[in-house]
């Protein structure tokens, strides 16, 4: 097992690539998104879009924070809703573990709500819909 480890680290930092001698290279004008795709219990699906669409979105829209991009829901597969974000600062996006916009949601979402205890319940309710989710990173270009 460690041979083949090593075959492909090997392989990995020698090839030449097919342009010639290997370079450092960023992605330059590349669109960054998190995908994120949502499970819920069985009957629960509707539950969790009301939720959405009556108290999360309408915080976003009055906190003046990103919205997703696209809300899609699955009619196949083993997910009910694929959410697609754009990251304004790409992968440093990741580096904060509460990011300003973040902050400013919440804040919209805790005033639209009459208060933290109420808002907190909606979260606490449309947690209790999910049965799994997964994050993804991706680019356009």
């Amino acid at each position: 097992m460690r041979f083949v480890l090593a075959a492909v680290l090997v392989c990995l930092f020698t090839i030449p690539s097919r342009a010639g001698a290997q370079e450092a290279q960023k992605w330059e004008g590349a669109d960054w998104y998190r995908i994120v795709q949502v499970d819920y219990y069985n009957g629960k699906a509707d539950d969790a879009r009301r939720i959405i669409e009556e108290h999360y979105m309408p915080a976003g829209e009055a906190a003046g924070t990103p919205t997703p991009v696209m809300l899609l829901w699955n009619e196949t597969g083993e997910w009910d809703l694929t959410i697609i974000w754009h990251m304004k600062d790409g992968p440093s996006s990741m580096e904060w573990r509460r990011s300003p916009d973040s902050v400013t949601w919440w804040q919209a979402f805790v005033e639209r709500e009459g208060g933290e205890e109420a808002a907190e319940k909606i979260q606490e309710e449309y947690s209790s819909l999910v049965a799994r989710s997964t994050s993804e990173i991706a680019r356009s270009m």
